[in-house]
Parts: structure tokens; C-alpha cells; sequence
């Protein structure tokens, strides 16, 4: 029965179908994406790592309870157009600065 019911429940409606994907073995970064950028750590990044070393001069930059999850410190509601964030939105053609993206925030599970 789960078979029958699940079985194509990745090959969706033409409309799925019709979707454009990347191929290959990474992500393909777009450079004008406004959702997601590729993290400068990425930058000229081995495919061979570097020896495991000893970290020195760190620094504790948030100690949190059990009780917080990623509700609490992933950011979630709107983005004025007057901050840094609206600016570099506006400045790559887009105008969606009405909310931030909160699916990893709902995807957590709460510990309260």
C-alpha cells in the first residue's frame, strides 16, 4: 500500500516536470541569487584539507541553554528597505524584502 500510494511521489505534474535543474557533483551557485549566496569560506578551498591543528584565540560568541532553538536566533519577519539588507536587495532588482526566509526556523524542533 505504501508503495502504491508514495511510489511516484517525487515525479510530480508537468509543471514539476518542467522545472530547470543544474546538473554535476556540487551546488551550482548563482551569483545573482538574492536567497542564497556561495559563503566567502568557500574561496579557494582544497579538495585536499589542511592538517587537524590545535584552535587558538577563539573566543565563545554565543553560550546558549538547551531551550533555545534555531527559533530563537534564526532571523524571521520583514527587512526594511532602509537597512543593509534592503539596500543589497534592491540593489540586485528585488523588492521581496517583506520576509525573511523561515523554513529552517519551522523545520526545528521546539524544546520547550
Amino acid at each position: 500500500m505504501f508503495r502504491q500510494r508514495y511510489g511516484a511521489v517525487f515525479d510530480g505534474d508537468e509543471r514539476w516536470q518542467a522545472v530547470e535543474i543544474a546538473t554535476g557533483d556540487t551546488f551550482a551557485w548563482n551569483n545573482d541569487s538574492t536567497y542564497v549566496l556561495r559563503p566567502s569560506f568557500l574561496e579557494d578551498l582544497s579538495m585536499t584539507p589542511a592538517p587537524v591543528s590545535d584552535i587558538a584565540g577563539a573566543r565563545v560568541l554565543a553560550k546558549l541553554g538547551d531551550s533555545v532553538t534555531t527559533d530563537h536566533i534564526s532571523p524571521a519577519g520583514n527587512i526594511s528597505p532602509s537597512t543593509p539588507a534592503g539596500h543589497y536587495l534592491a540593489d540586485h532588482g528585488s523588492s521581496a524584502t517583506t520576509s525573511t526566509p523561515t523554513a529552517p526556523a519551522a523545520a526545528t524542533t521546539r524544546s520547550w
